[in-house]
């Protein structure tokens, strides 16, 4: 009975690591884009974030294999 539960919860871990690894990894991306803008003087790169912040989710499908 362990081993059966070790399995399972094994592949939980996988699953819910693929389900929101994406998501995961885009928000942090964000997040360094977001401080690396506000490290410069120019609204070009707070632009580029402004707009890929608005396109986080259709990101977030592409990266994970939904889109």
């Amino acid at each position: 009975m362990p081993t059966f539960l070790i399995k399972v919860l094994k592949g939980l871990a996988i699953h819910f690591a693929t389900k929101y690894a994406a998501e995961l990894l885009v928000k942090a991306a964000i997040e360094a884009m977001e401080k690396a803008a506000k490290r410069t003087s120019t609204l070009m790169d707070d632009e580029l974030v402004a707009k890929v912040k608005a396109d986080k989710e259709t990101i977030i499908n592409i990266v994970s294999g939904k889109g």
